[in-house]
């Protein structure tokens, strides 16, 4: 048995100390190795650029990018790995790549990115200012423009956004259109339209919005830039995609436009405050008017104003005359909108019955407006008329004059709805039921005909209660399957990159989910989901409406299908709220 020596001992600590530097190196040697690389250096502002992060081995922990946002913004960003063997040698790559639009010009540095106890090295950037040349007359501007920059309060103020670009686009998304100062009522014009120009010999795709303001307040109206993103494909400038196609993303911002709103007049009422470019007022009658003592005659009266909704359109107030009984029917309110702004209508019906024969004066109607053009206050009225009534009271009033009115064919088309719970309704059913009694001297035929009727009207009740009910179970149980089916179908065309066959199947799917709304369009659909799915449809509605073959675009209908797939769990397009104005409410 060998005895511990004190050389033995120092034998043991040099082989400890050599197993331990051997250990330290092989630590080592599996430490991740980080390289930082950009596509481009310069940049220019408002243009994005590709920052590439790739690791040799394996990193400690995911990285953490929130040191780039003090001068970054991060609009997309993906990771991939590699796994390698060759000659038995076993390699790991790392990759993350990060699409960054600069908030400032200038020279920036990329900071290091801690990835755990690895580190990228730092990088500098070169910021250019965006010039003149490059934000008024590029291949890529906005422009923005008002009907007026005189307005009056509640009038209407034709907003016009106009995007010019000689790329093609594969990503397109506006911001919200931001009013500061005076409260604001914005309505949309229709949807986005599309068509080319030629402009200092260079061809431009244009996309044009239009919105109609209604200013609630007088004082200066601030319209903020609009700012839109869009994504544009460019030639590659890689030796190995040299006949390939990038995809940069570039932000322009159109001006800021202030207006003034001039507050109503002094001589005006606020209630009676109508701002317009044009206000009728006009009278239909039947074909052949003559009246006659019981008989009804329908007058219809349509107010169309330019320039205001038909909700800020007033009644029109008729008088009631002795001897010629009135029943107006529920006016009918209807807006049409063009890209020159919204028109408003308002419709009433008066049905006149005279109870005695002579002479009537209908007096005159007049509604004052504003004249916007003009700076002016006008009338738009009909003047009073006189009519003849002849004929006699042939038997008691219950029977000739106060009854259900019967609707009438005018002039113009307009629909008239009978009102059946009138004073003449109630005088008719009484003097039916007099007549009735005073005819049975016993009483008898009365009670058995009422016990029969009740017998009846009990049995159609029942059916009527119970009938509906499963007819609308049964309609909604194939309304699901409909919009499973129509789902389903949206997920196949994204699935296939098909664009043309996911819009039809979008469309599909709108009629069966807002069958109120005649979504007939991508762009009607997209007013009416969330923010995000917007910029997927106005992605696919740029790239349909494209003049280039949508095939270069190598479009992916995954995000697209993404975005509505999350759309279902019940994200809701957001609204404008519109604090209380001053004056009346344009919707009471």
């Amino acid at each position: 048995m060998m005895k511990n020596s004190p050389g033995n001992f120092v034998m043991i600590l040099i082989k400890g100390l050599i197993s331990f530097l051997l250990l330290l190196i092989s630590m080592q040697s599996y430490a991740a190795t980080i390289t930082t690389h950009v596509d481009r250096n310069p940049v220019t502002m408002n243009e994005s650029f590709q920052l590439t992060l790739k690791s040799e081995g394996s990193v400690d922990k995911d990285p953490d990018f929130s040191v780039l946002t003090t001068d970054f913004e991060i609009l997309n960003q993906g990771n991939s790995s590699n796994i390698s063997i060759v000659n038995g040698v076993y390699s790991k790559t790392h990759t993350w790549t990060l699409t960054l639009m600069p908030k400032r010009a200038g020279k920036l540095t990329i900071p290091t990115i801690h990835f755990g106890d690895d580190l990228s090295p730092p990088y500098e950037l070169m910021v250019n200012e965006a010039s003149k040349a490059d934000t008024n007359s590029s291949n890529l501007y906005v422009e923005v423009d008002v009907s007026t920059k005189n307005a009056y309060v509640q009038g209407q103020i034709i907003y016009t956004i106009k995007l010019y670009s000689a790329f093609n686009l594969s990503r397109l998304g506006f911001s919200d259109l931001k009013i500061t100062s005076v409260d604001t009522m914005i309505e949309p014009l229709g949807e986005q339209k599309q068509y080319q120009i030629q402009r200092n010999d260079q061809p431009y795709l244009v996309i044009e919005q239009n919105y109609a303001l209604f200013p609630q307040q007088a004082g200066t109206m601030h319209i903020e830039p609009v700012e839109v993103e869009a994504q544009v494909m460019t030639r590659s400038n890689s030796f190995m995609n040299r006949f390939g196609r990038n995809s940069v993303t570039r932000r322009v911002s159109s001006e800021a436009i202030d207006i003034t709103v001039n507050p109503v007049p002094g001589n005006i009422s606020s209630r009676t405050w109508l701002p317009s470019t044009s206000v009728k007022l006009t009278e239909y009658w039947p074909d052949s008017i003559e009246f006659k003592v019981g008989d009804p005659i329908t007058r219809t009266l349509v107010l169309a104003a330019e320039g205001l909704t038909a909700a800020q359109l007033p009644e029109f107030g008729t008088s009631k005359i002795q001897g010629l009984k009135q029943y107006p029917d529920q006016a009918k309110l209807e807006d049409s909108k063009t890209d020159q702004g919204i028109s408003g209508q308002r419709e009433e019906k008066i049905a006149y019955i005279p109870t005695q024969a002579g002479e009537y004066t209908l007096p005159a109607i007049e509604i004052p407006w504003w004249n916007t053009q003009s700076s002016k206050i006008e009338l738009t009225r009909i003047p009073a008329r006189t009519i003849q009534v002849t004929g006699v009271v042939t038997s008691s009033p219950h029977a000739q004059t106060d009854r259900t009115i019967p609707s009438q064919k005018d002039n113009q088309p307009v629909s008239h709805t009978e009102n059946n719970s009138t004073e003449s309704t109630l005088d008719t059913t009484t003097h039916s039921m007099d007549s009735l009694i005073d005819s049975s001297s016993s009483g008898f035929w009365f009670w058995l005909s009422l016990f029969l009727a009740a017998g009846w009207l009990s049995t159609i009740g029942f059916w009527w209660y119970k009938k509906p009910g499963a007819r609308v179970s049964n309609t909604n149980e194939q309304h699901e399957l409909s919009l499973k089916q129509a789902t389903k179908n949206i997920k196949q065309a994204c699935s296939n990159n098909d664009p043309q066959a996911v819009k039809t199947a979008l469309l599909d799917w709108a009629r069966l989910q807002f069958p109120e709304q005649a979504v007939t369009s991508l762009g009607t659909l997209a007013r009416l989901v969330n923010k995000e799915l917007q910029q997927e449809l106005q992605a696919l509605n740029t790239l349909l409406y494209s003049s280039a073959d949508p095939g270069q675009y190598n479009w992916n209908g995954a995000n697209l299908w993404q975005q509505f797939n999350q759309s279902l769990k019940g994200n809701a397009p957001s609204r404008i709220d519109v604090a209380k104005p001053a004056l009346e409410p344009l919707y009471k």
